[in-house]
């Protein structure tokens, strides 16, 4: 019995994966649900391996299952290898546990390495604001894959979620994520700024 059981989990993880690379791929206007932690491992997976240019992630930090998983490390990694772009904001700052995650441990050591790949910041009030007015108030997890390809998670704690291809609501996302990171930056010059004038004074 738990052979056929782990047999027919097989097939339809196979059917599940081939179904979200054709739309990936062909841009497939067809919409795809999850509620469990293997589906939403396998979306988030697959947009790492099958988008050409730029993730754009926003993330809870506290999944340590997905976070930690080594098939979705890999797909990370592996995109990351082809000069693919990450772009990531946080919920908020990871502790030390969390840094030990797969994930996050491989990104921080790229932004460190290769920071023209990968830029991690913690979203602000106004990013936080931004996503709430799409979402109807929520302040939900979202990545998008070469901004077009949309999965977003609307219970973080049951992993449930929608994805499809939808290239305007990518867009929108995307560049609210890319607005957090240059405030971020701009503060942390404006800082250093800051601190070098005071110091002349």
């Amino acid at each position: 019995m738990a052979k056929k059981l782990a047999k027919s989990r097989e097939i339809n993880n196979s059917f599940f994966h081939k179904q979200i690379r054709e739309i990936i791929k062909g841009k497939k206007n067809f919409l795809i649900t999850n509620d469990n932690e293997d589906d939403a491992i396998e979306i988030l997976s697959s947009i790492f391996r099958y988008s050409e240019d730029t993730v754009h992630l926003f993330a809870n930090n506290k999944k340590a299952n997905v976070s930690n998983n080594p098939l979705y490390e890999l797909a990370v990694r592996d995109f990351l290898r082809r000069e693919g772009k990450v772009f990531l904001v946080l919920n908020r700052p990871i502790d030390k546990i969390e840094k030990a995650f797969l994930i996050y441990k491989l990104l921080a050591i790229y932004e460190i390495e290769k920071p023209q790949l990968v830029q991690i910041v913690v979203a602000d009030e106004t990013f936080k604001s931004d996503v709430k007015k799409i979402f109807k108030g929520e302040l939900c997890n979202f990545c998008v894959g070469d901004k077009e390809f949309v999965r977003v998670e609307y219970d973080t704690s049951k992993f449930s979620a929608k994805a499809n291809y939808s290239p305007e609501l990518g867009k929108e996302l995307s560049q609210i994520i890319q607005a957090c990171i240059h405030r971020t930056k701009k503060e942390k010059k404006d800082e250093v700024v800051n601190r070098v004038a005071l110091q002349r004074t």
